[in-house]
């Protein structure tokens, strides 16, 4: 029996006879799984190229701010160097680190290097995170409550998880991968 228009209505309101509707719920049901199984497919199949593409656009604009003298972090990075290495190396240091990012960003696109680019981003973090602890005053307004700064920086642990994502994705096959979310998904609606 196929149902048009508001007949869907009427049954999952009991219809005219007073009975309950029965086929609206299955309906539904049905809609729901297959748009979570047609989401984990798309998941799966684009997961590493949207994460690549993302770290490359983050790293490689960021650090093309750097080398334009247009980065808004460059107080934060003056205030990291006076306190550790000194002004005098301000300029020569902050240009290293936005060719290092752009390089890094590169490196992230090339599925071979994957490995290696990862390994170079804990490095940079390491550098950027690293005013959280040394320039307190300029990352914090009070504990557990960053400044912009401090957020900036925070927000480089999502990064982080993403390159572990892509490195997670590349030790199994799309396949594996497939089969790993369906399992996730059919545990957690049980």
């Amino acid at each position: 029996m196929q149902l048009h228009g508001s007949e869907w209505r009427q049954k999952e309101d009991g219809g005219h006879d007073g009975r309950p509707a029965k086929l609206a719920a299955p309906y539904n049901l049905w809609i729901v799984n297959r748009t979570v199984k047609h989401t984990n497919t798309l998941s799966v199949k684009w997961f590493e190229h949207l994460a690549r593409l993302a770290i490359f656009i983050i790293y490689f604009w960021f650090g093309l701010l750097k080398i334009l003298n247009l980065s808004p972090a460059t107080p934060l990075a003056s205030a990291l160097v006076n306190h550790t290495i000194g002004m005098q190396y301000f300029t020569v240091s902050f240009k290293i680190l936005a060719v290092y990012e752009c390089v890094l960003a590169v490196l992230f696109l090339i599925p071979a290097l994957t490995w290696p680019s990862t390994a170079l981003l804990v490095v940079h973090l390491v550098i950027v995170t690293s005013p959280l602890v040394l320039v307190g005053n300029v990352a914090w307004i009070h504990p557990l409550v960053p400044t912009l700064e401090g957020q900036y920086i925070i927000k480089d642990v999502a990064i982080l998880a993403l390159a572990v994502g892509i490195i997670a994705y590349r030790e199994m096959s799309p396949r594996q991968a497939a089969l790993t979310l369906a399992n996730r998904r059919d545990r957690v609606q049980s």
